[in-house]
């Protein structure tokens, strides 16, 4: 059973279906950061910066248009984490650093309206977020 089927067997079965539709679209939007801002640095420790503030823009995102709770979306960030370890550091960086916190909001106003996307080009995209990773 994977971490996502244990978190969704807290919920009733109707919000389950939300529920992995978020997690689906959190993913998604920490590949366009990530893509959008460096594809040649996969796996690198810019590139898990990237994703996590691309997760982490979509938790906020998801929080402000009231499809989840921050309690949820915090589950949420703790099941990613734990799934792969070696993303703790970039979730340090991401709420801990000025520049991180400072990246996670920059991306919010910057999202769809359903959180699912970018509402910009991946380049325009880009250039929002270089200063942060400076």
């Amino acid at each position: 059973m994977t971490a996502s089927a244990i978190l969704l067997d807290h919920f009733p079965t109707n919000s389950k279906t939300l529920i992995k539709t978020k997690l689906s679209i959190i993913t998604v939007i920490a590949t366009i950061v990530c893509t959008g801002l460096s594809a040649q640095a996969a796996e690198s420790e810019l590139a898990r910066k990237q994703e996590m503030i691309g997760f982490l823009a979509a938790g906020q995102c998801i929080v402000n248009t009231g499809m989840a709770t921050q309690g949820t979306v915090d589950g949420w960030a703790d099941q990613y984490i734990n799934e792969d370890p070696d993303r703790k550091p970039a979730y340090q960086w991401a709420t801990t650093s000025s520049n991180g916190k400072a990246a996670v909001q920059a991306t919010v106003p910057f999202l769809t309206p359903d959180c699912g996307g970018v509402s910009i080009s991946d380049e325009q995209f880009a250039r929002v977020m270089m200063p942060y990773f400076k």
